[in-house]
């Protein structure tokens, strides 16, 4: 083999590799468009069907996205793709508050709540109907998933959020006693054995069949009859909205479509 051919063979050689690279960086870069492009219309998907499902419109959905990518990451970590219970968790000051609340927007019981998820809990949490918020409300009680509310998933819930529910303890207190108690007496907390008592006169209420269970159905009556039987939403509605950073001075839980709370 002669010099003048090895220099054309090299040359050759050259432009085949050079020619590879350029389709490489050409298919990589399509590939990615391709992928990017894909991506914003499943997103943008994605927003539509909930504009569609829930109250909210898409701009606010797509605000709800920034927030809902708050509550993804965690101080000096990096963000998370999926919003995992401890992730979820950490941003809540009262961490069995917050064990409720992940409980209540996994709604698939999967370990982590997705965006839609998410978005669906606060829709009826802000915006739903009583019987919406009702049912929701059964969901957070009803903590093993079982269709019913039992005696200790009553009493768990109404001491996690006993703070919200006081007004409901109390004013079945007076209404038993018919004492005449001061407005003051929210104020007070209650000793561990009228505690524990009054939890069991509110469930005997509610468990109308005394079968030791609570029914959806039991639950909404005793919804209906008892003020601050859905406290426990509204503690958890404001919590996460703390969590996320939402404006407080323009919060209103009793907006109505497309009304109320100001995503900023």
């Amino acid at each position: 083999i002669n010099a003048e051919y090895m220099g054309t063979l090299s040359e050759c050689l050259f432009f085949f590799r050079y020619f590879v690279s350029v389709v490489s960086v050409v298919s990589v870069v399509s590939l990615a468009s391709v992928c990017h492009n894909f991506f914003l219309g499943y997103m943008g998907g994605e927003t539509s069907r909930l504009a569609e499902k829930t109250p909210f419109d898409e701009a606010e959905i797509e605000k709800l996205r920034s927030k809902y990518n708050i509550l993804c990451s965690t101080p000096g970590s990096n963000h998370k793709a999926k919003l995992d219970k401890a992730t979820f968790v950490s941003h809540f000051t009262d961490k069995n508050v917050g064990e409720a609340a992940f409980n209540l927007f996994d709604s698939s019981n999967s370990g982590v709540v997705d965006f839609r998820e998410f978005v669906t809990c606060l829709s009826a949490l802000q915006r739903g109907t009583e019987e919406q918020k009702i049912d929701w409300c059964f969901q957070l009680y009803d903590m093993d998933r079982s269709g019913a509310i039992s005696r200790d998933n009553f009493n768990q819930m109404v001491r996690c959020f006993f703070v919200a529910m006081r007004t409901m303890v109390y004013g079945e207190r007076r209404r038993l006693t018919d004492a005449g108690l001061e407005r003051q007496i929210a104020e007070i907390a209650l000793r561990e054995e009228e505690t524990h008592e009054m939890i069991d006169v509110l469930f005997a209420k509610a468990d109308s069949s005394a079968d030791g269970v609570i029914t959806r159905q039991e639950f909404k009556d005793f919804c209906r009859e008892t003020p601050g039987a859905l406290s426990p939403l509204t503690t958890v509605l404001r919590a996460v909205q703390q969590a996320c950073g939402w404006d407080w001075d323009t919060w209103n839980p009793n907006a109505g479509h497309h009304n109320g709370c100001t995503i900023a």
